[in-house]
């Protein structure tokens, strides 16, 4: 098994991590990767995304497993070996993103395959030849795929190659594409998807293709999905051959509409050369400068610099660094600040190594203009305290909330985590939820606590065993993965070394609507069952009632219907319940095949609280009708 912590489609978000010198896994082991997941911020009523931290282990067996936290969430078998090996990044789509279809006797995919989306059969997918490449009409998923980003791109394959007009479709919307040549190069005028494209942040880049390479100017668009705001300006320009040259502006890799931020500044011949400005884009559409630097001509970042902190989730409160590069690496102090304040502070040797006391801010550090005030800010942070070696963290190590110390433990000289710890949880709410327990070498071992900050103190709601290795193990009662103040519910079940096995009940508290308004959190004993099914080696079989993916004291969605195989079948019932008061609202059937049919009442992609009636054929939508209801 690996350490613990904490299918088939060529264009997802399936990018390379820097694991090994040419960013491919090449042999069996356990590897670590950083990754992406959205969540629902309750106290802002937006949807956020976080990085997460996970374990690829590949097995001689030839099995590809995604692990976090002890959980193995995904396995993927090699059917061909020689195959290159492509890692989802994407929490969702490690989850819930599944290919279903055929192998020939040689071990290629043939025929129709299908996409399967949170236990769903899609009618996207397309044709494999007898040679295994793809061929004819296909919809895959856009790279970035998730619940609220539910785009397609649609074109032709001629073995294996893309060839003629593909589209990104949402909705049935044609919203970008271009052309490829004979060659499966893209050609000619494009528009395309930023990365983090979803509903709420439309950004779209648009330019010209030669033979598969950027030339000319290139222009961005953001669209505001509820106002309809649309800002348009340039980028920058592409010489021959996809070199960028000239002015440049660069929209940072997490740009969206909480996060405006972007570069400005100048390449020469494809590197970055002098002053760049950071900047943000504030209400006015403006671009105000919030940082700068000096890159030399290596395109290397050379002397003082005030940065923008990786850590920053929100654009009304900026966290920077600054201190001092030399061509390319760190050294000396730097200071971490809010605002006039400064929050926290290390330094990092010529090698560029950090060395000595620091204090650093928490990886899921996150203010929300609404209930915080600068004045206010020190007992709100969350930041670590402690020494590096070398690089490495060593010795006893405080997590602090202001000046109170809410969690600790103990590094080994080499950075491993050693002895009983006291921490934070790893995704949301990590001020609240306590973790106890102990390590050897990094690695979970035995028995751990998960703990509820109260005002009264730390009240234990949860918790279970890691085995040797470091997988959960025996019975759990885990957060679910929608936990916060505004959804208070837990996954209570059984694992077998990391696959969960048998029943599991999802347990939620019984509340009224003031509730939710005047208080945080609220006595563990309240907790009763809502929903649940059982797992047969961690896949959905029988009878099951499942959450909404949105699911929250606001939006109280169940779903009651069968699994077969992980695949939804038969009749489904969509219900809204309160408390124990449950009442039938819609739901549908699937076809044999485990695809949408005839009428289903569902719920509106855009208005959450409106019901529509759509009519199905065999996956297809042929009517969409409106409902006065809402829930």
């Amino acid at each position: 098994m690996g350490t613990s912590q904490s299918n088939q489609n060529d264009d997802l978000n399936q990018e390379f991590i820097k694991v090994t010198n040419n960013n491919r896994i090449q042999k069996n082991g356990t590897y670590c990767f950083y990754g992406i997941y959205h969540y629902f911020n309750a106290v802002d009523r937006k949807w956020k995304k976080e990085q997460f931290k996970y374990i690829i282990e590949l097995t001689p067996a030839g099995q590809l497993k995604y692990i976090l936290d002890g959980e193995i969430l995904r396995i993927e078998s090699r059917i061909d070996q020689n195959k290159s090996i492509k890692i989802l990044t994407q929490l969702e789509q490690i989850k819930s993103l599944k290919w279903v279809g055929e192998y020939n006797h040689q071990n290629l995919p043939v025929g129709k395959w299908n996409m399967i989306w949170r236990g769903e059969k899609q009618i996207f997918g397309g044709f494999y030849n007898e040679n295994g490449k793809k061929d004819g009409r296909w919809e895959e998923p856009f790279k970035g795929y998730w619940g609220l980003c539910q785009v397609y791109f649609v074109g032709t394959y001629n073995q294996g190659l893309r060839q003629g007009k593909w589209m990104y479709q949402q909705d049935d919307q044609i919203i970008g594409g271009g052309l490829y040549n004979l060659e499966g190069q893209k050609e000619g005028i494009w528009i395309e998807l930023h990365e983090n494209f979803d509903r709420n942040n439309q950004i779209y880049i648009k330019g010209l293709y030669r033979n598969n390479a950027k030339i000319g100017n290139w222009f961005y668009e953001i669209k505001e999905h509820y106002s309809e705001k649309l800002l348009k300006f340039l980028g920058g320009q592409y010489q021959r051959y996809g070199i960028k040259h000239g002015k440049w502006f660069e929209l940072r890799q997490d740009f969206d509409n909480d996060l405006k931020f972007l570069d400005f500044g100048e390449y020469y011949n494809g590197k970055k050369q002098g002053i760049w400005n950071s900047m943000w884009i504030n209400q006015r559409e403006t671009f105000q400068i919030i940082g700068c630097g000096l890159y030399d001509e290596n395109g290397l970042e050379n002397g003082y610099w005030l940065q923008l902190n990786r850590k920053q989730r929100n654009q009304w409160y900026q966290i920077k660094g600054c201190g001092k590069f030399i061509h390319g690496i760190k050294v000396g102090t730097w200071n971490t600040s809010f605002g006039c304040q400064l929050v926290g502070t290390g330094a990092y040797n010529q090698e560029g190594k950090k060395f000595g006391k620091w204090i650093q801010l928490s990886k899921n550090f996150q203010l929300d203009k609404m209930n915080i005030k600068e004045d206010a800010l020190q007992g709100k942070l969350i930041t670590f305290v402690g020494e590096y070696i070398d690089g490495k963290k060593s010795g006893n190590w405080q997590i602090k909330k202001g000046d109170e110390i809410i969690g600790e433990g103990l590094y080994a000289n080499d950075g491993f985590k050693i002895g009983k710890w006291i921490e934070l949880c790893n995704f949301r709410l990590s001020f609240f939820v306590i973790q106890i327990g102990e390590y050897q070498h990094g690695i979970k071992q035995g028995k751990w606590e998960i703990l509820l900050r109260k005002k009264k103190g730390l009240e234990k709601i949860g918790g279970g065993w890691y085995d040797t290795q470091g997988m959960k193990h025996g019975k759990w009662i885990s957060l679910h993965e929608n936990y916060n103040y505004n959804c208070q519910v837990l996954d209570a079940g059984s694992y077998n070394h990391g696959i969960k096995q048998g029943r599991w009940d999802v347990k939620t508290i019984q509340f009224y609507e003031h509730d939710v308004l005047t208080y945080s959190f609220w006595p563990k004993d309240n907790f009763y069952k809502i929903a649940g099914g059982y797992y047969e080696n961690g896949v959905k079989l029988g009878k099951w009632i499942d959450l909404d993916e949105n699911y929250n004291y606001n939006m109280q969605i169940l779903y009651e219907g069968e699994f077969n195989n992980d695949l939804k079948k038969g009749k489904w019932e969509m219900m809204k319940h309160h408390n124990s008061f449950i009442k039938k609202i819609g739901g549908g059937q699937y076809n044999q095949e485990g695809i949408k049919n005839l009428k289903w009442i569902e719920l509106s992609k855009n208005q959450k609280q409106k019901l529509i009636l759509v009519d199905y054929q065999n996956g297809i939508k042929i009517s969409i009708q409106q409902m006065e209801k809402v829930i």
